[in-house]
């Protein structure tokens, strides 16, 4: 049973390093062909501090999910959570001393990835693929949204940094990726990776030279893109300009707020349930009234592009309360657990700051790659930690 359990953790570990890069099909695949691993007891209870307040949190939303008029959407959401976040944590944390190959893996795959994006805006290969943008209206989309990419590649970057040698060239790459995104949410996150990023010298002073030499190409990488590509140039000039203001984009961002505040002034302390903001169209309603347009293009409000606000908004104070116990948790296991924790916590908490702006903690892009990396990082083992030889940098 226990080499089953092991052969189905490795299998759903290899499909997803290599495959979520590309599409969050493969991240479900892994997930289901690894589904033995997942309720080892021995991860619960080593990892109970972390795992205890996801639980709860989605023992919460289940209890609320019974009372709503739409229990299917209620109990969609409840399993979005489960899949998103707890199944790619514990497949994470299962996976002990072959950790650092996945890791090494996912970097790989998802370096190939930009450079088809990198292909696809000087033309190499094409803009999108069975309907998939790979490079549309100026920015990097690559298989997902242009903003759920650039969540990705935040939380990419430190860990690409750490690994030294050759994935420092990789780091480099998500940098630049990171522009042509063209996502003003995570650009006010790149100060923050570029600390992460030069804390490594700091920490092994032995290698700062080099160090310097990946920041200094990092930011003429960062410089270069912006003089090059008209799109992210503008978007990053907006910021600064004021311009962001007459977006369509920005102005509904402002009107689904709006939206947030209405639920909450309807039910603050359990929101109006899970899942339930779809089917709010009179929320639409009465933000016209007040003169906010919104973006309508799905025809219904699938999220508030602020996570924060749209969980305080679905689930309450309560719910609100519960996650931040569950993102605190996380950023107190990831810290305490190595070297390349303390590292990737940069892009972790990047990925917090891009979510006052958009949904990736909902998933699947974002959600999925987060919590793995997080459970990949905290399976490395102390013993493999302390003893292995760093790698060349």
């Amino acid at each position: 049973m226990k080499k089953l359990r092991d052969t189905s953790a490795k299998i759903g570990a290899y499909i997803i390093s290599l495959g979520i890069p590309f599409t969050h099909i493969f991240g479900y695949i892994g997930l289901f062909v690894s589904l033995p691993t997942q309720f080892e007891w021995k991860n619960f209870k080593k990892y109970k501090s972390l795992i205890n307040p996801i639980l709860i949190f989605l023992i919460y939303l289940s209890i609320l999910s019974i009372f709503q008029s739409d229990r299917i959407l209620a109990f969609k959401s409840v399993s979005n959570y489960t899949v998103h976040w707890l199944l790619p944590l514990l497949l994470g944390i299962s996976l002990g001393n072959n950790a650092k190959k996945f890791i090494k893996i996912y970097i790989a795959s998802l370096t190939i990835l930009i450079l088809i994006g990198f292909g696809s805006a000087i033309g190499v290969f094409p803009c999108e693929f069975l309907g998939d943008k790979i490079w549309s209206e100026g920015m990097l989309w690559c298989f997902h949204h242009h903003n759920a990419l650039a969540s990705v590649l935040v939380i990419a970057i430190p860990v690409a940094a750490e690994l030294g040698g050759l994935f420092s060239i990789s780091a480099i790459i998500f940098f630049a990726g990171l522009i042509l995104t063209g996502s003003r949410g995570y650009f006010l996150t790149i100060p923050l990776i570029i600390i992460g990023v030069l804390a490594i010298p700091f920490r092994e002073k032995k290698y700062w030279k080099k160090y310097i030499i990946i920041f200094t190409a990092t930011i003429l990488a960062i410089c270069s893109i912006m003089l090059l590509a008209s799109r992210p140039r503008q978007r990053i000039e907006s910021i600064f300009t004021g311009d962001w203001r007459r977006d369509l984009s920005t102005e509904s961002r402002f009107g689904f707020w709006q939206i947030g505040l209405l639920a909450l002034e309807e039910n603050p302390v359990f929101g109006i349930g899970p899942g339930q903001l779809e089917k709010r169209n009179d929320f639409i309603e009465k933000i016209k009234q007040k003169g906010f347009e919104i973006d309508e293009r799905s025809g219904k409000i699938v999220h508030l592009h602020n996570f924060y606000l749209t969980v305080l908004a679905e689930n309450g104070i309560i719910g609100l309360l519960l996650f931040l116990w569950i993102i605190y948790s996380l950023a107190r296991k990831i810290w305490n657990s190595n070297s390349m924790g303390k590292i990737f916590i940069y892009g972790y908490f990047a990925f917090l700051m891009g979510n006052f702006f958009d949904s990736q903690f909902r998933g699947p892009t974002g959600a999925i790659e987060l919590f793995f990396l997080s459970g990949l990082i905290m399976s490395l083992s102390a013993k493999t930690t302390s003893t292995e030889k760093s790698p060349k940098r």
